[in-house]
């Protein structure tokens, strides 16, 4: 099991060709990026001790879907992502050269009918106001990617808002859409 997940933006910067250097790795990046803007920026996977750099954003998450939930769900989905043996459940956070947040992602892995191999549900995905636009969103799905592959999963799959414009944006630059989804809510 993946037991420290790192990715190192070194220098994030809108070029004539449109790439990212990532370590060497090359990526296409987001078209609301401004010239010259930068970011240092490390991808980790969440540990026991990250309860007080992922709260924040988490509540950032909730805040901007307008949702609610108590602090005993909060904590229970902060310790499945971060318990070693709850491997259907992780997380990975985005932090600056300083070591404060960016961003946080989910991740669920579970069985699929259609391939021998678990599939990897992207189910949260939430960048900081002030980081926006900067590749975080970007390097998080990057990272969820890397860790579904160590993983030996065969797809990464997530949803969003229709409206949820933004974040479409990049969205359609890295996957292809390809679903519709329903859901009848079973309790309040």
């Amino acid at each position: 099991m993946l037991t420290s997940h790192s990715i190192t933006l070194l220098s994030l910067t809108k070029v004539q060709n449109r790439t990212l250097e990532v370590h060497g790795q090359t990526g296409s990046i987001s078209d609301d990026l401004s010239v010259g803007r930068s970011l240092r920026m490390h991808i980790k996977q969440i540990q026991p001790g990250d309860f007080d750099l992922w709260r924040p954003l988490w509540q950032g998450f909730l805040d901007h879907d307008k949702a609610s939930l108590s602090e005993e769900t909060t904590r229970l989905t902060f310790e499945r992502m971060a318990d070693p043996s709850h491997t259907s459940m992780e997380g990975l956070l985005a932090l600056d050269g300083s070591g404060a947040g960016l961003g946080m992602v989910t991740i669920i892995f579970h069985p699929s009918t259609f391939q021998k191999n678990d599939r990897c549900y992207l189910e949260d995905l939430f960048v900081s106001p002030a980081a926006r636009g900067q590749g975080v969103g970007r390097a998080l799905i990057d990272g969820v990617c890397d860790l579904a592959r160590e993983r030996k999963a065969d797809k990464v799959y997530w949803q969003t808002y229709a409206t949820n414009e933004t974040a479409r944006r990049l969205y359609d630059t890295m996957a292809e859409q390809s679903h519709l989804i329903y859901q009848i809510k079973l309790n309040s």
